[in-house]
């Protein structure tokens, strides 16, 4: 990322930067496997298997998931066209 930066490759510097944190968060969910939440005390951590949700609280989930996403597609695709000024009093 530095390197990009100091040519002025701002645009390969962001992909750069994105596998940096990806590869932090891995390295950190892999070294703390099965672990999610450890404590000091192992009565109290927290585990994967005890961490998952139920069968069907993932299928609803995933039923309001797609229902947002579909919305939001609608939403965002409607947006209204700008015009020649866009109400600010600039003009191409």
């Amino acid at each position: 990322m530095q390197f990009e930066l100091r040519r002025r490759g701002e645009l390969n510097a962001f992909p750069a930067s994105a596998a940096y944190l990806l590869g932090m968060l891995t390295s950190v969910a892999f070294g703390l496997y099965p672990m999610v939440l450890p404590a000091r005390n192992a009565a109290y951590s927290l585990a994967v298997a005890s961490a998952k949700a139920g069968a069907y609280d993932l299928k609803i989930g995933l039923i309001w998931w797609v229902i947002g996403m579909i919305l939001a597609t609608i939403y965002f695709g409607r947006l209204p066209e700008r015009s020649e000024t866009d109400g600010h009093g600039y003009a191409d």
